[in-house]
């Protein structure tokens, strides 16, 4: 990732996903960014928030991100069916530079992707310093260690999902490092300039 343009901006501004982040004063903020598609399944990330609730009733899901029209529309249908239309606040797009909020604003970032070439929202997401909790794929595999920058776990059982999540809630001290680790792993291996030096060292051994 190009760290300069995930920094601040003056004219950033705030989106309106994030005021609503703010406004929530208890319970998890759960985030989700990406295309609502059948391979994200975002039916599975409502079944991991309807799981957290029944422990953190005050938890909530924000969601950014767009569509097909027909799957859109049975996503939200699906919200209404399982009485979380209170806790899920949904909105299409927003503009790169006014992400850090978003991302800060969040405890945890999901991510129950069917398969991923890479993944560039986990790098972001672990840039912002926030747990990734996604499942065993290409960016996966390459970027986190499961319980140490990250967790890792199969898309099987969303209590399990919820479990992790609590668990790593209830131990601030272990989430942190969690956190610093992540953004460690991204500035140390995966920005432009990181790369730049270790094709340099490479290129010179040559």
């Amino acid at each position: 990732i190009d760290a300069e343009l995930l920094r601040d901006r003056p004219d950033a501004g705030q989106t309106e996903l994030e005021g609503k982040m703010r406004a929530q004063k208890k319970g998890l903020k759960l985030l989700y960014i990406g295309r609502i598609e059948p391979r994200r399944d975002p039916f599975f990330l409502l079944d991991v928030l309807a799981e957290v609730r029944k422990s953190d009733p005050d938890a909530c899901l924000y969601l950014i991100g767009d569509g097909d029209e027909a799957y859109r529309d049975s996503v939200k249908a699906a919200i209404g069916e399982k009485g979380l239309t209170d806790w899920v606040f949904w909105q299409k797009k927003a503009p790169q530079y006014q992400m850090k909020g978003v991302y800060q604003q969040a405890d945890f970032f999901l991510l129950p992707t069917e398969y991923e070439i890479f993944g560039m929202v986990l790098l972001e997401a672990m840039f912002f310093r926030r747990v990734v909790l996604t499942t065993p794929n290409g960016g996966a595999d390459m970027l986190l260690r499961s319980g140490e920058n990250g967790i890792v776990l199969e898309k099987s059982d969303p209590a399990r999902w919820a479990k992790a999540l609590l668990d790593t809630a209830a131990d601030p001290e272990k989430k942190a490092r969690m956190e610093q680790a992540a953004y460690e792993t991204v500035i140390h291996e995966n920005t432009w300039d990181a790369l730049a030096d270790r094709f340099l060292a490479v290129y010179e051994k040559r």
